[in-house]
């Protein structure tokens, strides 16, 4: 079963790729990150039997990769963001205070094939535990990083960061983007979970899509009817 290919210790983080097909998880007990790919193979008929099935058997069988971070130094995984435009965009966040080290949150642009590289963004972000991630939908050059006092936001991919001085310094345990509709255009907001001032709630840091809108009174197509293309 996929339980077995994974070590007795508890999980920490998850996220999975926008088809489906791949999930990454973070352990709290090995302090490891796992890539478990093909899970598109997996359905309800494949254990007949009441038992486990061992879905190494299978034709394309699921398969497990632990990832590497250099320089991290057995530290807690503590949160995983998958771009949701581009599977092979990772970012992963570490835990833990760690003597004359900082590598607290990685970046990989090839996290699928078959020989991952993440490469250490953590950068002007002081020396300090960071406990959740975000990758914008609408920006994949935006990453959002909770960590134990308050958020760090980067528009170029990891490469610079800014402190979020709008927000109190606090750990910030949990990032999650609510997709929705506001004034008919499509929109994010971002909630962050903090430890001691609760909930709070941004539109700002993520751009809405933006789109404009604009009535238009008289609207001419041809052909009408139309099939394959039209001319307006």
């Amino acid at each position: 079963s996929l339980h077995d290919a994974l070590p007795i210790c508890g999980g920490r983080c998850m996220a999975v790729t926008n088809d489906g097909k791949t999930l990454f998880a973070g352990t709290e007990g090995g302090q490891y990150v796992y890539r478990i790919s093909n899970l598109n193979y997996v359905n309800n008929n494949l254990d007949n039997s009441g038992t486990n099935y061992n879905l190494t058997t299978i034709s394309t069988p699921i398969t497990k990769v632990t990832l590497t971070f250099p320089g991290e130094s057995g530290q807690v995984p503590t949160s995983i963001s998958v771009d949701p435009s581009d599977n092979n965009h990772v970012v992963v966040t570490f835990g833990n205070y760690v003597t004359g080290s900082n590598h607290h949150v990685y970046r990989s642009h090839d996290a699928l094939s078959s020989t991952p590289t993440f490469v250490d963004i953590t950068g002007t972000i002081p020396a300090m535990p960071a406990y959740s991630s975000m990758i914008d939908r609408w920006n994949s050059n935006t990453i959002l990083v909770g960590t134990e006092l308050g958020v760090f936001a980067s528009s170029d991919d990891g490469a610079t960061w800014v402190y979020q001085t709008g927000f109190p310094r606090v750990p910030c345990l949990m990032i999650r983007v609510v997709a929705q509709y506001s004034n008919g255009l499509p929109a994010d907001d971002i909630y962050i979970a903090t430890h001691g001032r609760g909930l709070w709630k941004s539109t700002t840091l993520t751009g809405i899509n933006n789109i404009s809108q604009k009535q238009i009174a008289t609207l001419n197509i041809y052909p009408n009817p139309v099939h394959d293309a039209l001319n307006i």
